[in-house]
Formats: C-alpha cells, structure tokens, sequence
C-alpha cells in the first residue's frame, strides 16, 4: 500500500509539473495535481515511518537477554547515483528468549528505522570491537513473538523526521487544494447559496443574458 501511495504521490508530482510548463494548461488543474501528490505523498511518508515509530517505542518494554554474534560485515548504502555513500554493520547475533520453553533463535535487526552514517572508518571500528563475531550483546526480545529483537530499543531519529515530513506535506497540500477549491468557487464556479456574486461572476451573467 504504502509503495503505491509513493507511485501515486511522485505522479501527481511530476503532473502538475508538467501541466504548469504548458502555456494553455488550467493552473487549476495544476494547482490540484501538484499538491493532490504532495499530499499522498506525504501520507505515505507518514505511513512508512509510523510502523517503525510505534515498534521503537513498544520495544522499549521487552526483556533483555544475553546474545552474542554470529556474523558481521559492513554494507555500503547509495541513495542514487553520485550521492554520498554511507556505511552501516550487518550482522546476524544469536540469542535465547525467555520462557517455559526456551529456544535458542538469530536475528538481524539493530533498530527500528535505518541507522546508516558516512563514517566507514566507525562501522569498521564496531566491526572490530562490539560487534565482531562472538562478541556479546544485549537483546530486547518481544515477549509476545520471541523470533522478534532489537538491539536498540525506542524510536529512531530518522522514523521521527520522515513523519514530521510527511505531515507537512499532508498538511500543505490539504491548505493548498482547500485555497484552490475556495478560488474556484469565486472565480466563475458555482456561487455559494449564502455568499453574494462576486464582481467577475456578476459579469458572467449579465453577458449570458444579454
């Protein structure tokens, strides 16, 4: 759901972009695409961000087993061509949850939310030390799933900007077609029944009548 809203989004984007380059286009119909998309596309935004959000912050309750790990290697993160590459640690630990039947389970996940950082020289450095292989660890396991860590609880930074940001765009691109459809009503659409006709619509009908 989430990867259509973006598609839908980015299209009314790069509509609206486009219809505002024509030189007869209704700016209008513009107006609307444009911030139609922006606001889908902030409510993906928001959509993406809320699961990581939500988890962070139930996570901050999980018990804490000891674990160690298994594996580890640094990945290299491109956003798109000729970006700045970032780094992050894979790895994969191994922990026990608790329980009347313990059971011994691996996992992958460090937070909820990306936590990459252009610094290879540091995740080379944690590589080596902390999470280098058999190192131990502190895992936060959900009770209610134990094949579900974490190895830093609460919600992350980024989850919490990424929905800040969609719930600007959300919030502009709602304004902005609330200001187009109060324009069109006083630019030649239909009068509201308790609002007098405005100058240009006064206009429009003497010329139908004449």
């Amino acid at each position: 759901m989430t990867a259509a809203l973006l598609l839908i989004g980015f299209a009314g984007l790069a509509g609206g972009l486009l219809l505002m380059l024509l030189p007869r286009a209704p700016a209008t119909a513009a107006g609307a695409l444009l911030f139609g998309g922006l606001g889908v596309l902030g409510l993906a935004l928001w959509l993406l961000s809320f699961a990581d959000l939500w988890q962070g912050w139930r996570s901050q309750r999980w018990p804490v087993v000891d674990g160690v790990v298994v594996s580890s290697r640094a990945v290299e993160l491109s956003p798109w061509r000729g970006s700045r590459p970032t780094w992050r640690a894979e790895l994969v630990y191994r922990y026990t949850a608790p329980g009347q039947a313990p059971r011994e389970h691996q996992a992958s996940r460090q937070a909820f939310g990306e936590i990459a950082t252009p610094d290879r020289e540091a995740v080379l450095q944690d590589l080596a030390t902390r999470f280098a292989p058999g190192a131990a660890l502190r895992v936060h396991v959900n009770p209610a799933d134990p094949a579900e860590a974490v190895l830093l609880p609460g919600p992350q930074a980024k989850a919490g900007i990424i929905a800040a940001l969609g719930t600007v765009f959300v919030l502009l691109g709602a304004w902005q077609l609330g200001r187009l459809l109060r324009d069109g009503r006083g630019n030649g659409g239909p009068p509201h029944p308790s609002r007098p006709l405005t100058r240009r619509q006064r206009r429009a009908r003497d010329r139908l009548s004449a």
